[in-house]
């Protein structure tokens, strides 16, 4: 059975990059907005970090993370953290996998609570006037991170912003 128990958010941050890293999609403002009222929690097993998760004093769980390693065992760390948590609602993301996966799982009621629609377009590789354009690519990240002026406030932040295809490189020649 594994441990839950409080935590600091700087002792989760790394498990959250990976986890924020692993949607299709970025993070929503408002559910950054609900993990920034929540508690978080560690979940250990075995004397190892296994995940992690935020969970609000009203007993809503916000987010639900799992190493890779811990997934074969999500059903039964989920139910640990719903009971020791005493969870009675779920805020979950359709994107996000791991905890769709388990409420689903084990049919529990839900409610839409809002809809999003994104305008996902194809990557452009056109002339722009004398310019070219396309999206950044992993080998483009050196480059960004010299930029002045705080282009991006650290190099996770560019990282996701350019794994998640939303920043445009213009050239020109």
């Amino acid at each position: 059975m594994p441990l839950i128990h409080p935590a600091q958010k700087a002792q989760i941050d790394t498990l959250r990059v990976e986890h924020l890293a692993s949607l299709p999609h970025f993070q929503e403002y408002f559910q950054e907005y609900l993990v920034g009222m929540a508690q978080p929690f560690l979940i250990e097993e075995g004397g190892r970090i296994i995940g992690y998760c935020y969970s609000m004093d009203d007993g809503t769980l916000v987010e639900f993370h799992l190493q890779p390693e811990a997934i074969p065992e999500a059903d039964a760390v989920f139910d640990s953290v719903i009971e020791e948590l005493s969870i009675q609602h779920i805020y979950c993301k359709t994107f996000d996998p791991l905890l769709l996966c388990c409420c689903l799982t084990k049919g529990y009621h839900y409610e839409v609570d809002g809809l999003l629609f994104r305008d996902l377009l194809v990557a452009p590789s056109f002339p722009l006037n004398e310019l070219t354009v396309r999206y950044a690519t992993p080998d483009d990240t050196p480059m960004l991170l010299e930029q002045p002026d705080g282009l991006y406030e650290d190099k996770e932040d560019l990282v996701r912003s350019v794994d998640g295809n939303t920043v445009l490189m213009y050239f020109d020649d």
